[in-house]
């Protein structure tokens, strides 16, 4: 899915949705480009969901 498509699913407008991907980027010092990376970065947020609801 490209960057348009990615914007146009999340309603915002695709230069948010670059703002965004950057600042994630700056914050964890992963490279989103690598898919490990995006596994990891998705699983934490599963984890932070999981322990909150406990």
């Amino acid at each position: 899915m490209g960057l348009r498509a990615t914007a146009e699913a999340l309603f915002v407008h695709r230069n948010t949705l670059i703002y965004r991907i950057n600042h994630i980027n700056q914050l964890t010092n992963l490279d989103l480009n690598n898919i490990n990376a995006v596994h990891a970065l998705i699983d934490s947020f599963r984890i932070k969901k999981f322990l909150n609801q406990s």
